[in-house]
């Protein structure tokens, strides 16, 4: 019993002592009829007091019968393995999950080395690894295969946590036991397998598109021009550095009759479309320059023409193109210039020294645009040359390209008129040295960054005529083989 019921039974003796005492000093009452009166009221009143008493116990029974139905439930019925190993791996308990797992009831279970379950090849690492796991098992786990009768094995994770000394029901010892919960890991780890066969088909089709961009990669660069035409009186230097293996920017220099046509082009994207891209400008432009009419060589007809091209090809709507087209009369030394969605203004500085800019806002070359009423109607702007006249023409990735805050279009325009009256190898040596300096001692950008300069020479009368080294002299110059991340020039 405990404190409770032996305070109510002191009490009851203590009542029946004072009962008895009034017994003996009452003269009136017959002793025997009014003891037995007093007796059966005390024997009512502890019976009910143990009937109540007995309630209380059957409620506390039904408790603890609801507390184990629920413990049950939970250590039986749980989604994961439960065991109770001791320090030796023997299993002095497991779940009905567990036992599931490998095919065992109970009794083929409780009291079985956990080794026996797995797998052959595995129970020697299990083993080497199992007391240090025993001692301390927090943030341990390990993967393992179990047996399921001996058929066929199953792919578990075990984690564990200690629990404290607890009685062995099994063989009556006392010690540390641990609590170990078996995960069934099947379609995790046929997740990782899938993943693994993915990753390996990916690594062959990289090394297969590898391929294909080093293919399209050697296209892009023999489009550039290898030597530019060699024209009496006119210099050429140009620099081109893709932003990846692949560049979206393009130029290049025609001549035809007295007509000298030159242009930049950037296009979405910087892979395979980029590189295709570059292949439709080239050959659409050449073959307009080719086969039309010295008269109907103008920058606004090429760009027409390339756009009625683009449409037919149907490429998809998020291909675009943008360009700057100039086209020189080589008698008359006028300039005419068209762009399409050409972000930078190319900079000109005339013999005079005068400095100007050729602005457009002509809309670049989309198919979604094309057909709707004003757009893509190209429109050209003109400048007479005179000698010693420089012009420089960029992508926007050279402007655009960011440093500590800053972009370098903001010294970009001082940079070449500082230099403008040098030779356009010089030049391009001086931009390229200053937006290394710039750039944290990189010529590599985010975007392809390219640039083409074009200087018509002083006049005769000055005796002077630049060659490719900067030095004076007569002649056409070659264009240096290396394409990328190197000047190409030529005079």
């Amino acid at each position: 019993m405990d404190g409770g019921d032996d305070d109510r039974l002191k009490r009851l003796r203590q009542k029946a002592e004072v009962f008895v005492r009034e017994l003996k000093t009452t003269s009136d009452a017959p002793p025997g009829a009014l003891v037995m009166k007093k007796l059966l009221h005390e024997l009512q009143v502890h019976q009910i007091e143990l009937e109540l008493q007995n309630d209380e116990l059957r409620q506390a029974q039904e408790e603890l019968e609801r507390s184990y139905a629920c413990f049950f439930q939970l250590f039986h019925k749980a989604p994961v393995g439960y065991l109770v190993l001791d320090s030796t791996g023997i299993i002095r308990q497991a779940n009905e999950t567990f036992c599931g797992m490998v095919g065992q009831d109970s009794a083929g279970v409780t009291g079985k080395p956990f080794s026996r379950f797995i797998s052959e090849k595995e129970r020697a690492g299990f083993a080497a690894r199992y007391r240090a796991f025993f001692k301390n098992p927090r943030h341990k786990n390990m993967e393992l295969s179990l047996w399921y009768s001996d058929r066929y094995l199953l792919p578990v994770r075990i984690e564990a946590a200690a629990l404290p000394t607890l009685p062995d029901p099994f063989s009556f010892q006392d010690g540390p036991k641990l609590l170990v919960v078996v995960s069934d890991i099947t379609e995790q780890k046929n997740a990782r397998e899938k993943i693994a066969r993915y990753t390996a088909e990916l690594e062959t089709l990289n090394g297969q598109l590898e391929i294909e961009m080093d293919k399209a990669r050697q296209l892009h660069q023999s489009l550039l021009p290898r030597s530019f035409p060699r024209i009496p009186g006119l210099s050429f230097a140009a620099y081109y550095q893709p932003a990846q293996r692949l560049g979206g920017d393009f130029y290049d220099v025609l001549h035809r009759g007295n007509r000298l046509v030159f242009y930049l082009s950037d296009v979405s994207g910087h892979g395979l479309d980029g590189a295709m891209l570059s292949v439709f400008i080239k050959y659409t432009v050449k073959n307009y320059v080719s086969l039309a009419p010295a008269e109907a060589i103008k920058p606004a007809a090429i760009l027409d023409f390339l756009a009625e091209q683009f449409c037919r090809e149907n490429y998809p709507e998020e291909l675009f193109i943008c360009a700057f087209v100039c086209v020189l009369n080589l008698e008359s030394m006028e300039l005419s210039y068209s762009q399409a969605g050409f972000q930078d203004t190319p900079f000109v500085r005339l013999g005079d020294g005068r400095k100007l800019k050729l602005a457009g806002n002509n809309m670049f070359i989309l198919n979604f645009f094309l057909g709707l009423e004003g757009v893509n109607k190209f429109t050209e702007g003109r400048l007479m040359l005179t000698p010693g006249s420089t012009i420089f023409l960029n992508t926007d990735g050279l402007s655009e390209q960011g440093y500590a805050g800053l972009y370098y279009v903001e010294r970009l325009e001082e940079v070449f008129f500082a230099n403008a009256h040098l030779s356009p190898q010089e030049i391009a040596r001086a931009v390229t040295e200053d937006f290394r300096r710039f750039n944290g001692g990189s010529l590599q950008g985010k975007d392809d960054i390219t640039f083409l300069i074009l200087q018509l020479h002083p006049s005769s009368g000055s005796g002077q005529k630049w060659n490719e080294s900067g030095e004076s002299g007569e002649g056409g110059f070659s264009c240096p083989q290396r394409i990328s991340s190197s000047l190409k020039m030529m005079g």
